[in-house]
């Protein structure tokens, strides 16, 4: 099976004489002041494929998400996102997320570091077989894209459809022989983004594509 690569590994290839820290990370590609010139007047790209991601699948599953969070997601369209927030009886946050609505199934998007955290509160109130839920932390990457620039950086990869890139909307856009899909959100400092998620076995092409077209 061919080793997927995320964009880190990537451009650690790319910049051979990088320093890495004590962790094995990289700190930092160029420089501090080249790299914060770039967030603040040009385009910045963070792999966060670190972020919890859920599959839910089943007829009841929009039913019991839409009981299960703080937002009502239940007139979700296919090709749409939804924030909402998920807590405890207590009323204390389990995590905040983004659920996002494909044709059969939903992706939904955590923050929270403890990725079991979500998945076992969820399942505490699966009663039915039709609805399935898992990991799928390997099965997609995803990347923001944020700065000044962001808007002019995005139509490289969304081209005409970048137009169809509005509130609440899933873009779908064909790069070569796979498959790219764009939200565009403001998270909770208000910093406007874009999230591209892209299937993890293609992660090389996309990473690729990124660096081709910076």
């Amino acid at each position: 099976m061919e080793e997927v690569k995320t964009i880190d590994s990537i451009l650690k290839e790319t910049y051979s004489d990088l320093q890495l820290n004590d962790n094995g990370q990289v700190d930092f590609y160029t420089s501090v002041a080249d790299e914060y010139d770039s967030l603040i007047h040009g385009v910045g790209i963070r792999d966060v494929s670190f972020y919890n991601k859920l599959f839910v699948h089943g007829k009841h599953s929009l039913d019991l998400l839409n009981r299960l969070s703080t937002n009502s997601v239940n007139e979700l369209n296919e090709l749409e996102w939804e924030r909402t927030i998920f807590t405890n009886t207590e009323g204390n946050i389990i995590d905040r997320t983004l659920l996002l609505k494909f044709e059969d199934y939903f992706l939904l998007i955590g923050g929270c570091t403890d990725n079991n955290k979500l998945l076992k509160w969820i399942k505490r109130f699966v009663l039915k077989d039709d609805i399935s839920i898992r990991h799928v932390a390997n099965d997609y990457s995803m990347f923001e894209i944020l700065g000044p620039e962001s808007e002019s950086y995005l139509s490289i990869i969304l081209g005409e459809k970048q137009k169809d890139l509005q509130q609440n909307k899933i873009v779908r856009v064909q790069i070569e022989n796979y498959f790219v899909h764009c939200i565009k959100h403001n998270d909770v400092s208000n910093i406007n983004k874009c999230i591209v998620i892209v299937d993890s076995k293609y992660s090389n092409d996309f990473c690729n594509f990124l660096i081709k077209n910076t």
